[in-house]
C-alpha cells in the first residue's frame, strides 16, 4: 500500500556559525511573510513562502518549506548524528549541511518529498515528508483480517 510519512527530526550539535545562518533565514522568511520586501532570503523558500501561505498572522512564526528537489538527506556514518540534511539558504553558496537526529529510520528507497523547518525554543526542527512510502504489515495474528474500506 503507497501512503506517505512524516520523520520528525532535531538538528544536533549545531556550529555557531550554522546557527547562525539559519537563525538570519528563518527571521528573514518571518519579515517577508510580515510585509518586508528588502530581507536576504533564499528564492526558492521565498517561492513557497508566497505560494502556501494566504493570511499571515503577526503572533506566530511559520516554518520554512523546503522543496522536494532542493533538499539532500545523507546517512551519517559516525555517532554525531542519524543523518546529514542540506538546507538551501541564502548565506551560504550551496546551502547548509546540518546533523539530524529522528525519531525513525528513513529507507534508502524511500522519495523525499516536501518538508518543513521550524523553530521552538531557539531549537530548530525539520519535518521530512516521505512520498509513496510502502510500508509492510506483519500478518503474524492469524485471526486479523484486512478489510477494504474503498469499497461502499
Amino acid at each position: 500500500m503507497k501512503s506517505t510519512k512524516t520523520i520528525q527530526g532535531g538538528l544536533v550539535n549545531l556550529t555557531k556559525t550554522k546557527e547562525n545562518i539559519l537563525n538570519e533565514e528563518y527571521e528573514s522568511l518571518q519579515k517577508h511573510l510580515q510585509g518586508e520586501d528588502d530581507v536576504k532570503l533564499y528564492s526558492a523558500n521565498k517561492q513557497q513562502a508566497e505560494r502556501y501561505y494566504d493570511e499571515i498572522k503577526e503572533d506566530r512564526e511559520y516554518p520554512i518549506s523546503i522543496r522536494k528537489d532542493l533538499i539532500d538527506v545523507q546517512n551519517c556514518k559516525s555517532d554525531v548524528c542519524d543523518y546529514f540534511v542540506n538546507i538551501p539558504v541564502k548565506g551560504r553558496y550551496g546551502g547548509v549541511n546540518v546533523p539530524v537526529n529522528t525519531h525513525d529510520e528513513i529507507p534508502d528507497d524511500a522519495e523525499i518529498g516536501e518538508s518543513k523547518l521550524y523553530r521552538e525554543d531557539d531549537i530548530f526542527f525539520i519535518n521530512i515528508f516521505l512520498e509513496n512510502f510502502i510500508f509492510l504489515i506483519s500478518m503474524e495474528n492469524k485471526n486479523c483480517f484486512p478489510i477494504d474500506h474503498d469499497k461502499a
